[in-house]
């Protein structure tokens, strides 16, 4: 058991060295593209920030799970969007009058309940008549395990931006599940304050050229099970 605890260990720790080294080259070769094709300067970083918020304002359908009256990150894709975006939230207690003013002034819509328990995702989009997403953030302290691959094999989705809570058994887990639906990582940022949890950045092979990005490898393996 042991050896199989620190096998595992070691691949995902190896998985997320893959992926920042392949994250880094993405990026540089996209860099590449764009300043052979678009004539952009990849060594000015207002250049290449303005050329990324360009693909975030193609989004137009968010879902943002887990807010906590914690919604800067709403605000600011919705800033980036230039307004024209609607977003669903959600959260397992009602959120406060400020957030709820916010909240409406953004065009969102705010959903209370614990997911999958109380509320489930699925039941979100009927009620909002959505029938894709372009990008989901997901933080609903271990809720995701259970309430997100049904989500997943119903809806189309661009972009999932998780955090995983947890041992590694359960991260690997976790994104092998993701690989099954085809679900690459493009980021990987660990929680310097919580011990177990981790940020993975995803992104659907079906939206790659929608968001400029270019495939390099797959970095975690689909699991057979």
């Amino acid at each position: 058991m042991a050896n199989n605890h620190t096998s595992m260990i070691f691949t995902l720790l190896l998985s997320i060295l893959i992926i920042n080294i392949m994250s880094y080259f993405t990026v540089f070769k996209l860099e590449k593209q764009f300043e052979a094709y678009e004539s952009v300067d990849i060594y000015n970083p207002n250049s290449l920030k303005d050329l990324r918020l360009q693909y975030a304002m193609n989004a137009e359908k968010l879902l943002s799970l887990g807010l906590n009256n914690q919604i800067t990150y709403d605000l600011h894709i919705t800033n980036v969007t230039g307004g024209h975006c609607t977003i669903l939230g959600a959260d397992k207690d009602p959120q406060s009058p400020k957030t709820q003013e916010l909240y409406s002034n953004i065009n969102g819509k705010l959903f209370v309940g614990m997911i999958p328990n109380e509320i489930t995702i699925n039941s979100m989009m009927q009620k909002a008549g959505r029938k894709d997403v372009d990008i989901m953030k997901i933080d609903i302290e271990e809720g995701e395990i259970k309430g997100l691959e049904p989500f997943i094999k119903e809806y189309s989705v661009c972009q999932i931006l998780i955090e995983l809570h947890g041992p590694p058994k359960v991260h690997l887990e976790m994104l092998q599940k993701m690989a099954k639906y085809n679900f690459r990582i493009f980021n990987v940022d660990p929680n310097p304050y919580c011990p177990g949890c981790c940020e993975y950045s995803m992104i659907n092979e079906n939206c790659m050229n929608q968001y400029g990005v270019v495939p390099l490898a797959v970095t975690v393996p689909i699991s057979e099970y």
